[in-house]
């Protein structure tokens, strides 16, 4: 899974007072700084929330998820705004909320109120307060700028303080609480919006479709640290808590999420292993023992054994029956 942030938000954001820049370096990203649009893993994208929770302020926060001034970057929020309603727009907002982060919203309804739940699409990754913060604050913006009416949500949870600006922006209550929650009165979301627009709908929601099918075909959590590991085995740094530090989580949530798919850390450094030394077995160049220290051995001798293991032949028998992937 890829997000794309456009230079047109980039732009948008350092007008605001943020330093791109420096919440790129701080990321760990500075490469990217110059590319018209920033294509981001869902990791990377979690590195630039860490980065910019520490260095955004409150009224930013407020600004930021203005959707009138961001709709025209967002076109899954310019959707939404295109509904009948507030319901029908919630759930153009919970199905494309993918193309604009990797973030899930989940919703909850019952005769009277209907709730909405966010969540990171990692579900162990530690939610950052400006990530909750810009999620609940859009959706309420969303749906006063639909109705033109002051909606405010009559519950609004979280693991984080509300600031005064905040409290004053939202209304109805807030509660301190560690899953985080928006409920609306049903009543509330089903007034008209303003904004209907069957028109664009129509033109938007095939390309939106479209993206989300190819974003969503997304690579599992073990694929990630799949590719973590494919350079931090040869480099020598590929313990638990080296990969969970370059992916910006903690040991223990690396592990949570890889049992939530049934695998292990171990298991996904094995298998790494086996692919690395399969492809450094095709260059007749490399000798065994240089291979073993490729791929995290100390020991030939033990490497060879886990070679025999996993493929059932001799390092030389590999080589010789040209069975190099």
């Amino acid at each position: 899974m890829k997000i794309t942030i456009t230079k047109q938000f980039q732009n948008f954001i350092q007008q605001i007072g943020l330093n791109v820049a420096q919440i790129l370096q701080d990321a760990g990203l500075t490469h990217r700084f110059q590319a018209e649009t920033l294509s981001v893993t869902p990791l990377e994208y979690y590195r630039l929330t860490v980065a910019l929770d520490e260095r955004i302020t409150d009224a930013q926060v407020l600004i930021i998820s203005d959707v009138q001034r961001i709709q025209l970057f967002m076109p899954p929020i310019f959707a939404a705004l295109s509904a009948h309603d507030g319901e029908t727009a919630l759930q153009r907002f919970t199905q494309f909320k993918q193309l604009i982060g990797p973030v899930m919203a989940t919703t909850e309804e019952t005769s009277r109120t209907l709730s909405v739940h966010f969540d990171f699409i990692y579900p162990q990754q530690a939610q950052m307060r400006v990530a909750l913060l810009l999620e609940q604050y859009m959706l309420v913006s969303l749906l006063r700028t639909g109705t033109g009416k002051r909606i405010q949500p009559l519950v609004t949870a979280g693991p984080f303080d509300y600031h005064q600006a905040g409290e004053h922006f939202l209304g109805g209550h807030q509660e301190k609480r560690r899953h985080n929650q928006l409920t609306f009165a049903k009543a509330d979301l089903r007034r008209p919006f303003l904004t209907e627009n069957n028109v664009m709908w129509a033109f938007m929601e095939p390309e939106l479709k479209q993206r989300l099918a190819e974003i969503t075909t997304a690579e599992s959590f073990a694929g990630t640290v799949q590719q973590m590991l494919f350079t931090a085995i040869p480099a020598g740094k590929f313990t638990l808590a080296e990969v969970a530090q370059g992916m910006g989580m903690s040991p223990r949530s690396v592990q949570r999420n890889l049992e939530a798919e049934t695998t292990s850390y171990q298991q996904q450094v094995k298998k790494v292993q086996r692919l690395l030394a399969i492809n450094y077995l095709a260059l007749k160049t490399v000798t065994p023992t240089e291979i073993a220290y490729l791929v995290g051995y100390n020991s030939p001798s033990a490497f060879s054994r886990a070679f025999k293991q996993w493929t059932g032949q001799t390092l030389t028998e590999y080589r010789t029956a040209g069975l190099a992937e």
